[in-house]
Formats: C-alpha cells, sequence, structure tokens
C-alpha cells in the first residue's frame, strides 16, 4: 500500500509539473486576440483567442487584432503588401504608453496573405489573412429614384427673402445631378452600421455618406471632410421620407451647411422619388 502511494503521489507530481510546463509554454507564446462584445469582454476583460490564427477583412477597411504575451516593443510585417498592410497600434494615456499592445489590418486587394509579428525577444507569431471584397459587407435595403431632375423644392426658414434667394440657386446648381439614393446596411454583428450612396443619372458614384444611423423618423448620414488645416470635421445630412397628395418625397436636411454664415437658418431640400 506504502508502494501504491508512492506511485500514486509520483504521478500526480508528474502530471502536475507537466500541467505546469504545459501551461507555461502556452502563455509565454505570442498569440492574437479579438474583443468579443457579445460574451462581455469589453466589461470582464476576457478576449476570445482568434480561431485557426486566422481573420477576414474586407477592402478599403481595417480590423484591429490584440497581440497577447508579447515583451517590449513589437513589429509587423505583411507579406504582401498589395494583399493588406499592417500597422502596430502605440496607444498611450495621459503621455504614457498602454501595455496593451495591438495591430491594424487594413485590406488592400482580394487575395490571402499573413502578417508577421516580432517581440524585443525574438519571439514570433503569424496571423493568417484573408481580405474579401467590400461589396459583400453590405446589403441594399432601401433605393430611392428621383422622378425628376427638375423639380425639387428648396425650403428655406430663418433668413430674409434675398439670401434665400442665394441658398437656393447654390442648392438647385450644385444638386441637379443627385438622381438615386441606396441606403446599405452592413452585415456586421452584433450593430449594424448604415450608408448612403449618391448616383447621377448613369448611375456613377457621386459620393457616399457614411457613419450613419437610423431612427424612427427617418436617416441620417454624416460625409467627413477635410478643412484647410487638415483637421477633419462632419457636415450632416438628414433625409426623411413623407408621402403626400402629391406623391412620395425625399427630404434633405442640409441647414448645417448654410449655419457658418447663418446660424438661424433651416433649409429643406424636397425631391419627389419612387421607392425602387
Amino acid at each position: 500500500m506504502k508502494n501504491l502511494k508512492s506511485i500514486i503521489g509520483l504521478t500526480l507530481v508528474l502530471f502536475a509539473s507537466f500541467a505546469f510546463t504545459a501551461c507555461s509554454d502556452e502563455d509565454e507564446d505570442i498569440h492574437f486576440t479579438k474583443n468579443e462584445v457579445v460574451q462581455g469582454d469589453i466589461l470582464t476583460g476576457n478576449q476570445v483567442s482568434i480561431p485557426g490564427n486566422t481573420i477576414s477583412v474586407f477592402t478599403t477597411m481595417s480590423d484591429v487584432v490584440n497581440v497577447q504575451n508579447a515583451s517590449g516593443v513589437i513589429s509587423a510585417v505583411s507579406k504582401n503588401g498589395n494583399i493588406a498592410t499592417v500597422r502596430v497600434v502605440n496607444a498611450s494615456y495621459d503621455g504614457e504608453p498602454i501595455q496593451d499592445k495591438e495591430i491594424e489590418i487594413r485590406g488592400m486587394q482580394v487575395g490571402e496573405t499573413q502578417i508577421v509579428v516580432s517581440d524585443a525577444d525574438g519571439k514570433t507569431a503569424t496571423l493568417n489573412v484573408k481580405v474579401e471584397d467590400v461589396s459583400l459587407f453590405w446589403d441594399t435595403i432601401c433605393t430611392y429614384k428621383k422622378t425628376s431632375l427638375v423639380e425639387d423644392v428648396v425650403e428655406i426658414e430663418g433668413i430674409d427673402e434675398t439670401s434665400a434667394g442665394g441658398i437656393r440657386t447654390d442648392i438647385l446648381s450644385n444638386k441637379a445631378k443627385e438622381s438615386t439614393f441606396i441606403i446599405k446596411a452592413s452585415k456586421s454583428y452584433p450593430f449594424s452600421v448604415y450608408k448612403m450612396q449618391v448616383l447621377d443619372k448613369d448611375d456613377n458614384v457621386l459620393y457616399e455618406l457614411s457613419g450613419s444611423n437610423v431612427s424612427d423618423s427617418g436617416y441620417k448620414f454624416y460625409l467627413p471632410y477635410t478643412l484647410q488645416d487638415q483637421k477633419y470635421a462632419v457636415k450632416t445630412y438628414s433625409f426623411f421620407e413623407e408621402t403626400n397628395s402629391f406623391g412620395k418625397w425625399l427630404i434633405e436636411d442640409i441647414s448645417d451647411d448654410y449655419k457658418a454664415q447663418y446660424p438661424n437658418v433651416k433649409v429643406l431640400l424636397k425631391m419627389q422619388i419612387e421607392k425602387q
């Protein structure tokens, strides 16, 4: 019985030693994780290892990946920068570096490549990247087409008629090319994002309104643009659908374009449309 206890004790020691070694080796390896909002990781700090060490990104879009167990400063290199590029995210707070390490991967064109990450101790890890066409990221949820390019109505409040006349001329001369409005929703989970594409009569994209949200009263979109000092600002466009005895209208609130000169102005562009 004494020999049996000795054997059991030795077995437990060896098992514990093996388990500790195995866990230690795994803990020391560089690996990649994502913050899973669905599982409450933002609150708990738990992170999920990326299955198969493989992620998918879309062309023209980026994704951020956490680099775990890397020592010191890390570097990251893409094996094919034509497919996907990578940069190390050096985050800081109050001037002090944050210990968490991240890489940002941007899809350039459809294909597959690998990202190699190295740390200060010479350890490396490889992340497989699959880049898909950005069109697969969006579903069209609604399309509006103008029934006429010459019957737009501009309603202006809050300024004198002379100033309003100048705004009407500016709007109708600059927006006469707009013909079709396509609202799209992303396939991202759990939260979708929205965008609107504005096309001319030949179905060429004039511009896109992005970073948007949908409310019960209509659609609100934000069009980023760059100021002369290179800082980014945002133009806001709100679209409302209205049906009356004269037909169906898409109403575009573009007051923000003129508030710098006329702080109290309200400008609505009403376009008669058909919902496709």
